[in-house]
């Protein structure tokens, strides 16, 4: 396995006709849906697995290798202090108890980690590298580039995400509450209390992706230090592959 090989493009959560990005747009939607589609179907869960989530993110980090997709985690924005965003289906998965303890943290705007999702071949018994441990590490680096005050998500004990998320910073706000069938911990992590990655090769993999990431959203902060132009970068990227 070639790790050289690997890229990370951060996507915008929503492309439109004419847009040069919709086939590896419509290519990751295809992964997401097979995957989750599984995921559901094994935990006879079917019916809460909402489509439309996809369409409702802000951005999303995908890792590829040799332009096929690893895996993804997607992010949207909220204003927890706005009654709009209260209201949304997404804040059904949260306690009062969150909500207050996000207050109590002064956290007005989050960004969510959803749909973490690696191809099984690339899973770690499979190649002894930590890629969901890195798409939480480049999600982390979203964050302390964005406008949000903490990261939040629902993390499945079953597949130990609640663990892997601890090890970059977050915590456990509330442990083994039952989710569409799966055991799941709320999670929260402050943008100033990201921590690098405990492990010497991941945290090595995160910062190597991460510089050399390709910014398709429209979120300029994100583009790497050396170039601003990132669509260039992509069609470059493109050609090569």
């Amino acid at each position: 396995m070639d790790l050289s090989s690997l890229q990370l493009l951060l996507l915008p959560g929503k492309v439109f006709e004419k847009n040069h990005l919709i086939p590896e747009y419509e290519a990751l939607y295809r992964f997401w849906k097979r995957f989750w589609t599984h995921v559901y179907s094994e935990a006879n869960s079917e019916a809460h697995f909402n489509l439309d989530d996809f369409l409702r993110q802000d951005i999303i980090c995908v890792v590829l290798y040799r332009g096929n997709v690893a895996g993804c985690l997607c992010h949207s924005y909220f204003g927890v202090n706005r009654e709009s965003s209260r209201d949304h289906s997404y804040f059904r998965f949260f306690s009062p108890y969150f909500l207050k303890t996000l207050n109590q943290h002064n956290i007005s705007v989050v960004q969510t980690f959803e749909f973490l999702s690696i191809d099984p071949l690339w899973r770690q018994r499979n190649t002894h590298l930590a890629l969901a441990e890195i798409l939480i590490g480049c999600g982390l680096k979203v964050l302390q580039h964005s406008f949000a005050d903490a990261a939040i998500a629902i993390a499945r004990r079953d597949v130990n995400v609640h663990g892997k998320a601890h090890k970059m910073g977050y915590w456990s706000v509330e442990e083994e509450i039952v989710k569409r069938n799966f055991s799941c911990d709320t999670i929260v992590c402050l943008r100033t209390g990201v921590k690098p990655h405990p492990d010497a090769q991941t945290l090595q993999i995160t910062e190597q992706i991460w510089e050399q990431r390709l910014n398709a959203t429209a979120f300029s902060a994100l583009d790497p230090i050396e170039s601003d132009t990132s669509y260039n970068k992509i069609n470059q990227w493109r050609r090569a592959k």
